[in-house]
């Protein structure tokens, strides 16, 4: 699948250079200029890069200031939406910007990960606090990219775990378990006796039976995978 077009907000070079761009005065079907509306790009600049004396990095360094951060972050949003089939952020990246450019969090971990020298692990990163639910601005919270990483990995984790049921010797259901782990820690048997139990090696352990229940996930499920 192709990845979405990096939406830059109307008003800036659509480069990427962070630059702000003037209204046109006239239409011009060519360059694709509307009267009253702002032009896409910068005199000598355009979406392949520029011949403007004043051109330094482009949209690579438009993606290290803070509006190339919140702008890069929302195009991922929208990106990984459509991979997850949910519905596209309630916000527009005009909202983000208004929202997070004076936001103390995000401007700590920004200036955190300036001063890392561009550490990725400490670049800001949106969360979602629920994974099963799409990007809107009330299931947001703001963290590092490593700390987002390693929510998302025992997420997945978490969802792909296969449920194990305790019975009696009569086979009678007493209780369940997401895992075979918790399984031990409540009933005190051995986590490796309980999967014995439930793979039929074993007929018993510590006076109880033990079998597995449904998986948590039973087919490839990407709402929380990815960022």
């Amino acid at each position: 699948m192709k990845s979405l077009k990096l939406e830059i907000a109307e008003g800036y070079c659509q480069c990427g250079c962070g630059g702000t761009t003037r209204i046109a005065t006239r239409n011009n079907k060519i360059k694709g200029w509307i009267k009253g509306q702002h032009i896409n790009y910068i005199l000598g600049h355009n979406s392949k890069g520029v011949n403007h004396p004043m051109w330094k990095g482009g949209l690579r360094t438009y993606k290290k200031t803070k509006k190339g951060v919140l702008t890069v972050a929302h195009n991922h949003q929208r990106e990984m939406s459509v991979k997850r089939g949910h519905p596209m952020p309630n916000y527009s990246l005009a909202i983000l910007h208004e929202l997070f450019m004076d936001c103390p969090v995000f401007n700590s971990l920004y200036d955190s990960w300036v001063a890392s020298g561009y550490d990725t692990n400490l670049r800001p990163s949106f969360d979602r606090k629920d994974c099963t639910k799409p990007y809107t601005l009330d299931n947001l919270q703001l963290m590092t990219w490593a700390d987002n990483k390693l929510k998302g990995r025992s997420e997945l984790i978490k969802t792909r775990r296969t449920q194990v049921i305790m019975c009696d010797l009569e086979g009678k259901e007493l209780q369940r378990f997401d895992s075979t782990k918790e399984a031990a820690l409540v009933s005190g048997c051995h986590q490796s006796s309980i999967t014995q139990v439930c793979q039929g090696k074993l007929f018993q352990t510590s006076g109880y039976k033990w079998k597995y229940g449904e998986k948590v996930q039973r087919k490839k499920d990407r709402s929380c995978y990815g960022r």
